[in-house]
């Protein structure tokens, strides 16, 4: 059994999913120290919390990013739920209270509950970036973790140019920052809307949260899958080397991402 705080060494090593079920015990306990009542706990405080640093989580290192997708391995199996009360914080689920850390780590589900899941957090996906999405977790199922990343990339592009699509719909007539091209690439389309994010706020003061976090996550995640999705598809004399761990992560964590884009796009 794994045990917190993790030192150093463990830090370094320890895999996404042992990850998630150290999360997961720290939860529990705060749990049963709260006579069996389950209460919301600050991403920030968590992190502090298993590694005994007060300081985790603000040197942006490679531990903090497996934290976060140990986040999204617990949220993508209802483990843990964000809280009402607050955007970074969380809170235990009952399926989380009753989960038994000794059972098999988590391992890829099947396709449908897979794509059933995302769209029951992220609302209804629209339907090519849902194939795409398919086919990426297809993929890992198989462990062809490139081809996984190739189309995970595609899926994401395919969001931003819906999404560009439909803010370029939305704003003022006159209110753009720049001229929108619905040829663009994906990157000069996702930077075209981050532009118009500051007006989107002030047209749309009841939804500034949204845009906040579509923001967020177009500089975090979707960077990411961008990225990853060049270093496989593009020559590149550095050979793209998948970590199935990360990859993984990655692939369970796409629904936070589409419900950042779906929030959006429900804007009218």
């Amino acid at each position: 059994m794994i045990t917190f705080p993790l030192d150093k060494s463990m830090q370094a090593t320890i895999s996404v999913d042992d990850l998630s079920i150290v999360v997961l015990q720290y939860f529990q306990q705060a749990y049963r120290m709260n006579r069996n009542v389950p209460s919301p706990m600050q991403k920030l405080n968590i992190l502090s919390g298993i590694t005994g640093d007060n300081q985790a989580g603000f040197e942006n290192s490679s531990f903090d990013q497996n934290f976060g997708y140990a986040l999204s391995e617990l949220l993508q199996h209802r483990l843990i739920a964000k809280s009402p009360w607050s955007d970074d914080s969380y809170v235990l689920t009952d399926a989380g209270i009753v989960f038994d850390d000794a059972k098999p780590l988590f391992e890829l589900t099947g396709v449908d509950e897979f794509i059933s899941i995302c769209e029951m957090n992220a609302g209804t996906m629209d339907e090519v970036a849902r194939d795409y999405l398919r086919e990426s977790f297809l993929a890992a199922k198989a462990k062809l973790w490139k081809s996984s990343v190739f189309m995970l990339g595609a899926s994401a592009e395919r969001f931003i140019y819906v999404l560009a699509e439909h803010i370029d719909a939305i704003l003022t007539p006159g209110t753009a920052t720049g001229r929108f091209d619905s040829d663009a690439l994906a990157k000069t389309q996702k930077d075209w809307v981050v532009r118009q994010i500051p007006q989107l706020k002030k047209q749309f003061a009841g939804s500034v949260g949204s845009f906040r976090e579509l923001e967020d996550t177009l500089n975090t995640l979707f960077a990411i899958y961008r990225r990853q999705r060049n270093e496989v598809g593009h020559p590149n004399p550095k050979i793209f080397a998948p970590q199935p761990e990360r990859e993984k992560a990655l692939l369970m964590s796409f629904e936070l991402s589409a419900k950042a884009v779906n929030d959006v796009l429900l804007i009218r």
